[in-house]
């Protein structure tokens, strides 16, 4: 079944590949952004300690 999911995920991500460019970037761009606060937060206030 998972299989049968994956194939049909790459082929549509094949088939509409500005779309998924897109999406995959926005996607890598907003879990880089969500790290970086999350270590500058625990940054910040292991130095206010």
């Amino acid at each position: 079944m998972i299989k049968s999911f994956l194939k049909i995920a790459l082929r549509n991500l094949a088939k509409n590949k500005t779309f998924s460019i897109i999406n995959i970037t926005g996607l890598a761009i907003g879990t880089l952004c969500c790290i970086y606060i999350v270590t500058y937060v625990a940054v910040k206030s292991l130095r206010a300690e």
